[in-house]
């Protein structure tokens, strides 16, 4: 079985549904402080785990990703069939953290003596809570906990593409504007629709949209896209 496929089907049989994420975050905190040699700054807050390089390069990337699930659906336990991985948060996100993860040991490989240097520094952020309201939100704990962590020149919530559909922009016309129109297609019986704002976006020509439907804690049943 590939390397990451097995990781990332074991980080699947870690329970970690919302406000229950202590167990994958213990087990994130290791793995990040097993790599040794303080090449990664490591920090725990509450359930959120952090790590940051420090090359000292002009410029930082952060790399997001949460550890929690949607509640589970007879889906708990990781199955792998072929190359293909079914279960609980396999690509939203137990297969990105793997990820994350290991690029975290690349980074911290690429320090050694003879090899490619990072063009960049990164910060690795593994928080909870994201799959419930806002208001519980794990980068709410470590921005009022330590804000300086999450600083970067660029971020990236680390979700891997599964599903998608691609839209063509030509230049000139406003992205959100023509990905609207698809969307509610889409998602017809979402009655907010979607709407653009008043700047145009002129800068894409291809967009990939993902699009993931869970069903809505209102009260009315809607289904809501994310």
């Amino acid at each position: 079985m590939n390397r990451l496929l097995a990781d990332a089907a074991a980080l699947i049989d870690v329970a970690s549904v919302s406000h229950h994420e202590q167990d994958i975050a213990d087990l994130v905190e290791t793995r990040l402080r097993s790599l040794g040699d303080g090449r990664l700054e490591v920090h725990r807050i509450a359930n959120n785990v952090l790590a940051r390089s420090n090359f000292g390069r002009p410029s930082r990337l952060v790399l997001a990703g949460h550890l929690d699930t949607v509640p589970p659906n007879g889906n708990d336990k990781a199955r792998v069939v072929g190359d293909t991985l079914w279960g609980l948060g396999a690509s939203d996100m137990k297969g990105g953290l793997s990820v994350m993860l290991d690029l975290a040991a690349s980074l911290c490989q690429s320090a050694g003596a003879g090899a490619r240097q990072p063009a960049f520094d990164v910060t690795f952020v593994f928080y909870s809570c994201e799959e419930v309201d806002r208001s519980y939100s794990g980068l709410l704990e470590i921005e009022a906990a330590s804000p300086g962590l999450l600083a970067g020149d660029a971020a990236s919530l680390f979700l891997p593409l599964v599903h998608g559909a691609v839209a063509q922009i030509d230049p000139g016309e406003g992205a959100v504007d023509r990905l609207s129109d698809d969307l509610d297609r889409l998602v017809g019986h979402h009655q907010d629709g979607l709407q653009a704002g008043q700047q145009r976006l002129t800068l894409v020509r291809n967009v990939s949209v993902g699009v993931h439907l869970r069903p809505s804690r209102d009260l009315g049943g809607r289904l809501r896209a994310h």
